[in-house]
């Protein structure tokens, strides 16, 4: 219904004009009918009840400024997808022999490799919320680093060649024993100028006195490194670890960003529990290439 005949609706609904109805001519007048019968204002009454409704539900509603709080728990195991559709048949020319050594599905090459490495629940499930997804990619390899979990992807296949938890890495592979509990903020980076892969996490920093904790922290926090032997991951790793802070203000450095170039491994944090600052990192990548790496010249 357009505007002018809802105008002209409304207008005979709420203007009574008896001359328009008249004809020219005189005939026997007839008794005046009130403006409203009772099948005219209920019509009225839905109609305006629905225009309401209509420009409410045209409104959005912005949502208050709050923080993202995560939260602890795991998805249902109820839910359900549907199967992917099989890739329909093609008429398309047969892949060249430079083709069929690429990705394929159903017989079309695919744009690149896709995989599903980790779920918040399932075989490699890590239940961490949130899970700070991380991941490189070497020559050969995909490593996936993520809260509660490590594993490594063949790069051509996708199939999973080692998986462990995030704490079993550091331990097993890396060589480092935990030192204020769990290990988290997980980063990893392949590295082509020294095809090595180098990996950082940190734990927590420690405030128990008086039970519960005062919001000063007795210990800080430390930063563990692990670095490759070679450019395949699933061979030797070698470690080093370090205090995140040891003057004034225990604080708590959390976060770790990680880079590295042609002179060094670096890598910042966001610090709590202690005056709100922010720190930087820096080892000479020399250091950390060693055999026995060494922290002894950081800055």
């Amino acid at each position: 219904m357009n505007r002018l005949s809802l105008r002209t609706f409304f207008r005979g609904i709420f203007q009574h004009n008896p001359a328009e109805s008249l004809p020219t001519t005189l005939r026997r007048p007839s008794p005046l009918r009130p403006v409203f019968t009772k099948r005219m204002w209920l019509p009225t009454i839905a109609l305006l009840t629905l225009f309401c409704v209509y420009g409410t539900t045209q409104q959005a509603v912005e949502p208050e400024d709050q923080p993202s709080i995560p939260v602890s728990g795991t998805i249902s195991t109820d839910v359900w997808a549907p199967p992917r559709a099989e890739w329909p048949e093609t008429s398309a020319k047969q892949p060249g022999l430079e083709d069929q050594a690429l990705p394929q599905i159903g017989g079309i090459v695919s744009v690149g490799l896709n995989v599903e490495i980790s779920r918040l629940n399932g075989a490699n499930g890590s239940t961490f919320i949130p899970p700070d997804t991380m991941a490189a990619v070497g020559p050969n390899h995909i490593v996936e680093m993520i809260n509660g979990n490590f594993e490594i992807i063949n790069k051509t296949t996708g199939a999973s060649i080692q998986t462990m938890t995030f704490d079993q890495f550091w331990t097993n592979v890396a060589g480092i024993a935990q030192i204020n509990g769990g290990r988290f903020d997980p980063r990893i980076i392949f590295d082509p100028a020294s095809g090595r892969w180098f990996a950082l996490g940190i734990d927590r920093a420690i405030d128990n006195v008086p039970a519960g904790g005062d919001g000063t922290n007795e210990v800080a926090n430390n930063f563990y490194i692990a670095r490759s032997d070679t450019s395949d991951p699933t061979g030797d790793w070698d470690n080093v670890t370090f205090s995140a802070d040891s003057t004034g203000a225990l604080e708590f450095h959390d976060y770790p960003t990680l880079g590295v170039d042609a002179d060094g491994f670096y890598s910042c944090t966001q610090d709590f529990n202690g005056g709100g600052n922010e720190s930087c990192y820096s080892i000479p990548k020399a250091d950390l290439l060693l055999a026995a790496p060494t922290a002894a010249n950081l800055s």
